[in-house]
């Protein structure tokens, strides 16, 4: 039971992050993502929910089980993973509340 409670902490921590990004990404999801110049193999706006449910989930988990190992190096683990989290948080801001594809573009660089 130990070792569950840090992989629901961090999946819950995930979801968390990406529920405050979404609240970047309402407005221009409506008004400003759809006339967007995109290829035509985009997938439809229902697709990104569920994937991006799907990324956060696994992200929490591989992060909780690096956090139950004794590995040396889990601390650098934990905060290259705190920072890819960030940037995964930031990018929402820069590409949807920003609106500026090249600030999003240099922070998936980042990524």
């Amino acid at each position: 039971m130990n070792k569950i409670i840090p992989v629901l902490v961090a999946v819950i921590i995930c979801f968390s992050v990406g529920v405050m990004a979404s609240y970047f990404q309402v407005d221009a999801i409506q008004t400003w993502y759809p006339f967007l110049n995109k290829p035509l193999l985009t997938p439809p706006n229902f697709i990104f929910p569920i994937v991006w449910s799907i990324l956060y989930f696994c992200m929490g988990i591989s992060i909780g089980l690096i956090w139950n190992t004794k590995h040396r190096k889990r601390k650098i683990l934990r905060w290259l993973f705190s920072f890819q989290l960030l940037l995964n948080f930031t990018w929402s801001i820069y590409f949807f509340y920003f609106q500026n594809s090249f600030l999003g573009f240099i922070d998936i660089l980042l990524l």
